[in-house]
């Protein structure tokens, strides 16, 4: 079963870089998820806990935002948020694959729930025809396995069938090209977000093998 702290890592590596850039606060113009704290977007998580407390607390104090990497409650605040958010949505624990399990991981963090479409498509497409495993609803939803309900938790039982033909490293494959295609297609429909599109790229591509 996966672990979520290399996810964790690896996420907020490619966020916040290292060494971590001005405390890990991101405001950038063209930045269309407007301002963002280790990663959190303040406009698609208004409600995250982290932005009023930096808010109401560190931004009072000397050495903001630099504050955001040594303040154990904002520390807390953005484990928190990627834990019990996104790790739990994406039932990151029951994954066979690590690797498989940071991609999406870092997939939905960077892209929104469509991450989790693409894989539940990805899964539908190479079962031939539910010869392998039955199809996925496309829903964006990773339910649990429920004994005596053989049609409950039909992603994560898709996995572990996948799992038999290396499937891990197909699927990583499938999940960054659809990740690359949405990036581009964003450019392009969007042409202020050509800005990020080489680091977006290059991003995705390190979650493909």
């Amino acid at each position: 079963m996966a672990i979520f702290q290399p996810a964790f890592d690896g996420t907020i590596l490619a966020e916040v870089g290292s060494p971590i850039r001005n405390g890990g606060l991101e405001n950038a113009p063209k930045d269309r998820g407007r301002r963002t704290i280790w990663g959190i977007s303040e406009r698609w998580n208004p409600a995250a806990a982290i932005f009023a407390y930096a808010d109401n607390v560190l931004s009072k104090q000397p050495g903001y935002p630099g504050t955001l990497v040594t303040d154990p409650t904002s520390q807390s605040l953005i484990r928190q948020f990627y834990e019990q958010g996104i790790w739990a949505e994406i039932k990151g624990a029951k994954f066979p694959s690590q690797r498989l399990a940071e991609a999406l991981f870092d997939a939905r963090v960077n892209c929104g729930p469509k991450a989790v479409e693409w894989l539940q498509n990805a899964l539908n497409v190479l079962n031939r025809n539910g010869h392998d495993w039955p199809d996925s609803k496309v829903d964006g939803f990773i339910g649990l396995p429920i004994a005596g309900a053989p049609n409950s938790g039909a992603t994560l039982r898709a996995l572990d069938a996948c799992m038999d033909k290396r499937g891990d490293v197909v699927l990583l494959a499938m999940l960054g090209a659809r990740r690359i295609e949405h990036h581009v297609d964003d450019a392009m429909a969007h042409p202020e977000q050509e800005h990020f599109l080489y680091g977006l790229v290059d991003r995705a591509k390190n979650f493909m093998s």
